[in-house]
């Protein structure tokens, strides 16, 4: 069997299985596994009250156009989810595409490696994919492939520079946007992908530069979640609105700041996080 070799931050669960196990241990630590039938009916309990409130207060011909839209709304969510399915599959299939012509590439000489195909277009990887291609197009490759990892490294070190100031200045209180009010205090575990969350424990504080819906369990164990980006609107405030717990975001530094096993201050009425010192 191939090596799993990823081609994005976050693959899927068919490409990486082992991202699935990490995403139940996860579930199965949080204790609340058997709770989501009870707390799915709960949810839909509390929407039903909450509409019900609305249309009381409006008039009648108003209350029945509220109870339309909000439906039409709730199953356009449905849709653009199944789009947003669909589009992730067309990714998996390119992701497996890349990785066949990565390897035949590699077995050619070619590449070094199959993640150098990375380091080329779309346009030279069907070139070199041509029997035709010689010794003179795999100088050229392995040429444009050197080049675009140096610019690459330099372009990384530029963006990355006001995070270093940004360092410099105060490590112990770092600011952030409040994604989602509360105060939890409690130990740093910085994850950065679907193999390190089994590093995280209930009421550990997650740090992490973004979530997605892969992330979405370890809501469950978290006390609060700090990210380097995202917004009032983004994957990690909503859940962590959903789940009820503090959430700050855009920090830019907090993964480069923090470590594991810091004691911190979750603010996520002000949008700030602090070291709590001995």
């Amino acid at each position: 069997m191939k090596a799993y070799m990823p081609f994005s931050n976050e693959a899927s669960w068919s490409e990486n299985v082992s991202s699935l196990y990490g995403t139940i241990a996860a579930m199965l630590r949080s204790g609340n596994i058997h709770n989501f039938d009870k707390r799915q009916e709960d949810i839909n309990l509390q929407f039903y009250n909450l509409t019900e409130e609305i249309r009381k207060g409006l008039p009648r011909f108003l209350a029945d156009s509220f109870s339309r839209t909000l439906e039409q709304f709730r199953a356009a969510f449905k849709g653009r989810e199944w789009t947003l399915y669909a589009i992730e599959e067309c990714y998996v299939a390119l992701r497996k595409a890349m990785r066949e012509a990565a390897d035949r590439l590699t077995h050619r000489g070619f590449l070094t490696a199959p993640e150098d195909i990375l380091y080329l277009k779309l346009s030279e990887v069907y070139q070199l994919l041509d029997r035709s291609s010689g010794e003179a197009g795999m100088e050229d490759a392995a040429e444009k492939i050197r080049e675009r990892r140096i610019n690459r490294e330099f372009s990384l070190a530029v963006w990355n520079v006001n995070e270093h100031e940004l360092e410099r200045q105060n490590q112990d209180h770092i600011k952030g946007l409040p994604g989602s009010g509360g105060l939890a205090q409690g130990k740093v575990k910085v994850i950065s992908g679907a193999a390190e969350f089994g590093k995280l424990e209930k009421g550990d504080i997650l740090v992490c530069s973004f979530t997605d819906p892969a992330w979405t369990p370890l809501f469950l164990l978290a006390s609060a979640v700090v990210s380097d980006t995202g917004g009032l609107l983004s994957h990690a405030a909503i859940v962590a609105r959903e789940y009820r717990i503090p959430a700050v975001l855009g920090t830019r530094v907090a993964t480069s700041c923090l470590k594991d096993g810091d004691r911190v201050m979750v603010d996520g009425f002000k949008g700030t996080v602090t070291v709590l010192k001995d």
